[in-house]
């Protein structure tokens, strides 16, 4: 029996979609048959660590990161984030009250838009979300909902199927008083590409809303969900439902007109944790996923602290990541923080760790010239999510902006003597922000730069800045960046 055979084709997708302008493949109805298989990579342990048995009250139980995560408590950093986050809103309220009163910036610091950005124009772009590049391409709706425009290779010799992603959809406010929503979404669901596949990280309410998965229902994309989780989406009405945790891989059959193919995502870990009320905790598990994808694949680390080494070095092994999304920040008060998300510039150590290591060693460059190096890692991209929506503690509007602009300035400043005005200006500018700590890597950066050549000493700082200068991208709401060339 041929696999078109093989095919229920009983969940007809993108024909609801109207798009009249398009007459391009991306346009045509994608087929999903009900055969989706689940498998764990038979070469990879898993060291998550699950605990059996549940416990009401106590948010130690089912799934951690590893066994050192038992001793932290995420609801009590919760509890923290939720006091800086309500405190900082309190002196936000009244720091407007003054400012229009005297003439003043010294409440700005404790503002979501510390410069202002509301009042202008330039936080949103325009773009199409759909994109005729054949290596792919994502949209930013906002926080970590991104829509993905993914070529999956036609296994009977035509043209690529075009595939549809979604990741992590909330259109409104985390919770309507106390994590209001602090910018638009670029699209509504009912105006964002119909999507092929839905793909949750995990269940926190800043990625994971009622209101918002319910208006995808209609259209019955395969859904990748989280081990724990699979209840929560068939009572909502979805009926191709399929959960996965760390390194498992799905496999889709998919059809568009005469062309069949196989989209394969794996979920890998993530150092996070799950719940969305005081009694739920780790009840679920919390994973990034990897997109496999001819020329490279494509990497969505969903929410996160940093890796540990010994998952970084399987990721490289079992993947070739070229295209990556990283979560951007919080960046401040990283006592709270710090256990459970990446600082902005941890997205740019990952950028190093996880794809320049990855095509150094990969392809040989150790015997190849330079400039070979050069070209080739200027084509791999790393596209930050995760932020310019919510206000979290401390975060900020441009965080992600302002640190990661931050590292490329120190990497343009060759001399010891202009390097040491710059630490010396930067660190004073930042003490003046209440409450601001650099994050450990950030500060180390700023005293030891070389850091970040580890590895690749061979690189001057300023090749290093032109790499990232082609690469690291921080998306407005609403622009759309093409995949690794």
């Amino acid at each position: 029996m041929t696999m078109t055979e093989n095919f229920s084709a009983d969940v007809t997708l993108f024909n609801d979609l109207d798009l009249p302008l398009l007459n391009f493949a991306e346009a045509m109805p994608v087929l999903v048959n009900g055969d989706i298989t689940t498998v764990a990579l038979g070469n990879v342990h898993s060291d998550q660590h699950i605990v059996e048995g549940k416990n009401f009250w106590h948010c130690h139980n089912l799934y951690h990161y590893n066994k050192a995560s038992l001793e932290v408590s995420n609801s009590a950093d919760a509890a923290q984030i939720f006091t800086s986050t309500q405190f900082e809103r309190f002196l936000s309220l009244i720091g407007r009250i003054v400012e229009t009163m005297f003439n003043t910036t010294f409440f700005s610091s404790y503002h979501y838009f510390t410069n202002g950005e509301d009042k202008k124009d330039g936080i949103y772009s325009k773009d199409a979300p759909l994109s005729t590049n054949e290596k792919g391409s994502s949209y930013f709706v906002g926080h970590a909902t991104v829509t993905m425009h993914v070529p999956v290779k036609s296994i009977s010799g035509g043209d690529d199927i075009k595939v549809n992603l979604i990741t992590d959809p909330i259109e409104g406010d985390m919770l309507k008083i106390l994590y209001p929503r602090m910018t638009d979404p670029a699209r509504l669901m009912d105006d964002c590409p119909v999507p092929h596949v839905f793909l949750l990280s995990h269940n926190h309410r800043d990625h994971y809303d009622e209101d918002t998965l319910k208006k995808l229902v209609k259209y019955q994309p395969v859904m990748i969900v989280l081990a724990g989780d699979a209840e929560k989406f068939t009572n909502l009405g979805f009926k191709n439902v399929h959960e996965t945790n760390w390194w498992q891989k799905t496999t889709i059959p998919v059809i568009q007109g005469n062309n069949q193919g196989l989209l394969e995502i794996t979920a890998v870990p993530a150092n996070h944790w799950s719940g969305q009320g005081p009694c739920d905790g780790h009840q679920a598990t919390f994973v990034g996923f990897v997109i496999h994808k001819d020329g490279g694949d494509v990497y969505f680390a969903g929410d996160t602290a940093r890796l540990t080494n010994e998952h970084i070095k399987a990721m490289r092994e079992q993947f070739d990541i070229r295209t990556m999304f990283q979560p951007g920040g919080p960046d401040e008060c990283r006592e709270n923080m710090k256990g459970t998300h990446q600082s902005s510039v941890d997205g740019v150590w990952m950028h190093f760790e996880l794809m320049l290591q990855n095509l150094y060693e990969k392809d040989d460059f150790i015997n190849r010239p330079k400039s070979e190096f050069i070209k080739e890692a200027k084509k791999l991209r790393t596209i930050y999510m995760h932020n310019k929506t919510y206000k979290l503690g401390n975060l900020h509007f441009d965080d992600t902006d302002a640190s990661v602009g931050r590292l490329k300035k120190a990497l343009e400043t060759n001399s010891e003597k202009d390097l040491a005005a710059l630490r010396e200006h930067e660190l004073a500018v930042l003490e003046e922000l209440k409450g601001y700590w650099l994050q450990s890597e950030e500060k180390q950066f700023f005293f030891t730069p070389n850091n970040v050549q580890n590895g690749f000493e061979f690189l001057t700082s300023e090749e290093i800045l032109e790499i990232l200068e082609a690469t690291i991208v921080i998306p407005k709401i609403g622009a759309r960046t093409e995949f690794a060339s």
